[in-house]
């Protein structure tokens, strides 16, 4: 079976010939010649970082946009660079909008309905997108792969997710993702519950425990594992609640390993290779250091490409006490099936369920129960 038949497969029309590799300098020469030689006004939607980076980006080809648009009214007048910023009302069709906004999907629906013509795949070429890595020849590589972990969900739902999300992948049109309904970590059956143990893998600023304690106060403890300096510090003051044990050290296959780690990088701070340079931080598996403790119950893992290796590390954990999972797969395109295929090796009985939490490639999670 060829890729595209898959996608057909999964219930999705396809067109073939729109499925190829990023070549990025190629597409950058596409895009800024397009919008040179456009005639209409230039704007950018989204006046937060992304479209802030969008700004510098069309200002290094000599393009200086005619005006912001942006949803949050309290922007409305001001300016970003001396161009300002307007309500996305004034958006019309004599404008030509460049995409600066994670929220792209809700974005390209409106100017779709609008007949408003736009740019829609400037997260690729500015590598904001990790997408970039999830090309055509390494997702044909793995079609097997693809449609066994496509037959492991246990619902419809998560199987659409799944093949939108291999399509906005394969075509860059934010048309085709498809937002979980849920808000982010709490699917209906994989959520936390009262009197949960819950690991928070990739504690960042403690968003997401906290979040967890918003949501259910009767949490037992939450332990966040955040191995950034930065971020830790922000773990510590935002998180008071004594049920939060913040602990700095990285999650691995194995204990007391020296991990290189690119900090510096808010919520994409990362385990690198040697090759590379950063600061060693000590690692901790899930199975080592809840040896004398009550086991998890809920694990939810964001940590930036290590999922994987994390997983490894609570094996036994996973074995034995059979703990709700959330584990974002985003990170790194084989992990759309290894990370599964795992859990499926570990126990048989888990049942599997996917969410899609953004407007972009991120905050793909993996739900098990």
């Amino acid at each position: 079976m060829k890729f595209h038949d898959f996608l057909n497969y999964t219930g999705l029309n396809t067109n073939k010939e729109r499925f190829e590799d990023w070549n990025i300098p190629k597409r950058k020469g596409e895009i800024i010649g397009r919008i040179k030689s456009c005639k209409k006004n230039i704007v950018i939607w989204g006046a937060s970082e992304g479209g802030k980076r969008v700004l510098k980006f069309l200002q290094e080809y000599g393009i200086e946009p005619d005006y912001f648009v942006d949803i949050d009214k309290n922007k409305h007048g001001k300016t970003v660079d001396g161009i300002r910023i307007f309500s996305p009302s004034k958006v019309g069709t004599d404008d030509l909008v460049v995409i600066g906004s994670v929220f792209q999907d809700e974005i390209v629906h409106y100017l779709e309905k609008m007949n408003v013509e736009y740019i829609k795949n400037i997260f690729y070429i500015l590598k904001i997108d990790s997408a970039v890595k999830f090309n055509f020849s390494i997702l044909n590589n793995h079609l097997k792969e693809l449609i066994e972990v496509f037959n492991l969900f246990s619902d419809k739902e998560s199987r659409m997710v799944f093949s939108s999300y291999l399509k906005y992948i394969l075509t860059t049109s934010p048309l085709y993702i498809r937002k979980a309904k849920y808000k982010q970590y709490f699917h209906p059956l994989v959520k936390p519950e009262k009197n949960d143990i819950i690991v928070d893998g990739g504690g960042f600023d403690g968003d997401t425990s906290c979040l967890f304690l918003r949501e259910e106060p009767d949490i037992k403890k939450i332990y966040s594992f955040e191995p950034d300096d930065k971020n830790f510090s922000k773990l510590v003051e935002n998180c008071k609640d004594k049920k939060v044990v913040p602990i700095k050290m990285g999650l691995w296959s194995e204990s007391n390993k020296k991990l290189l780690f690119k900090s510096g990088f808010d919520k994409g701070s990362h385990v690198i290779n040697s090759k590379e340079k950063g600061k060693g931080v000590l690692s901790i598996s899930l199975d080592d250091f809840f040896e004398n403790k009550h086991l998890p119950n809920l694990i939810k893992m964001d940590i930036e490409g290590s999922e994987l290796e994390a997983l490894k590390g609570a094996k036994e954990i996973i074995r034995n006490n059979k703990p709700k999972l959330q584990i974002c797969l985003y990170h790194d395109p084989t992990h759309l099936f290894k990370i599964p295929f795992f859990l499926k090796s570990i126990r048989q009985d888990y049942r599997f369920f996917l969410g899609h939490h953004t407007g972009t490639i991120a905050e793909l999670v993996l739900y098990t129960i």
